[in-house]
């Protein structure tokens, strides 16, 4: 009778009914295997929401985003370069609002001027002066965008805005304390390489709409890189900088950007893109 007891036991376990009205066959196994399934699924569970005692939820809450805007940048990656740098289309803006609309837009649809910006404010909130730190780019770009406008040229002005992307998402990824300065001047070069490429969606337009432009793509940025310090400082600052995972993890992300960009631009000058 025990016999026929444990047979029929046998195959229960055996036979386990799906939701969906599937039949599966499953090995038998003990109590103490269902126990530790169920320990490993919330032990995955209080990870996924950020409730594991070896994770900060910050840094989960980090890693999440990050995933969430690696894919977004890939798929910004592949917009064409035309679009990138002419939020009109590629119409010369003709009147205040079209040239404010220009400039608020165009710091947005770039990957590398965003990805830039962002890295700025966050660069910035890691010095005394997180608040002022972000003019000396905004500054430059718009300095940059009134060479352009007076014709004067600057050498490979898309391979460095690309290398300046990644030159300051490895400073981030670096871990090092770097000095106000160091970030001041990226900040001033980068700008102005920035600001050129800036200026070609305005080329030839009256100067209305460019003061319009250059209000736009100003304010822009330095919400942005505010909003990016801010976060910063909320999620990322824990002590040493070297020591914030969440924090190097977001500089690897735009210097990863940054050498994507980098490689499409040397490619293209060997004829390979």
């Amino acid at each position: 009778m025990s016999g026929a007891r444990a047979v029929s036991q046998e195959t229960c376990l055996s036979n386990i009914r799906q939701r969906d009205g599937v039949f599966r066959s499953w090995p038998a196994v003990s109590v103490r295997g269902y126990r530790n399934m169920g320990e490993t699924a919330g032990r995955m569970d209080a990870l996924s929401h950020g409730r594991s005692g070896g994770l900060d939820t910050g840094v989960v809450f980090i890693m999440q985003t990050v995933k969430r805007a690696a894919v977004a940048a890939a798929t910004t990656l592949f917009a064409t370069q035309a679009f990138a740098h002419h939020p009109m289309g590629g119409a010369t803006p003709s009147t205040f609002g079209q040239g404010l609309l220009s400039g608020v837009g165009h710091p947005i649809i770039g990957l590398d001027h965003l990805a830039f910006i962002i890295a700025v404010g966050i660069a910035a909130s890691l010095t005394r002066h997180r608040f002022t730190m972000p003019l000396f780019f905004i500054a430059a770009t718009i300095l940059g965008t009134l060479v352009h406008l007076m014709s004067i040229g600057l050498p490979l002005v898309e391979f460095m805005v690309s290398l300046s992307v990644a030159t300051l998402g490895v400073m981030l990824l670096s871990g090092r304390n770097w000095p106000a300065g160091a970030y001041a001047g990226v900040f001033a070069i980068a700008g102005l390489f920035h600001g050129h490429a800036y200026g070609e969606a305005v080329f030839g337009a009256e100067t209305t709409p460019v003061v319009a432009y250059l209000l736009g793509f100003g304010a822009t940025q330095y919400l942005i890189a505010i909003g990016a310090g801010l976060v910063a400082t909320a999620l990322l600052a824990s002590g040493r900088t070297g020591e914030n995972v969440a924090l190097r993890i977001s500089g690897g992300v735009v210097a990863g950007a940054g050498v994507l960009l980098v490689g499409e631009h040397v490619l293209a000058m060997v004829g390979l893109a």
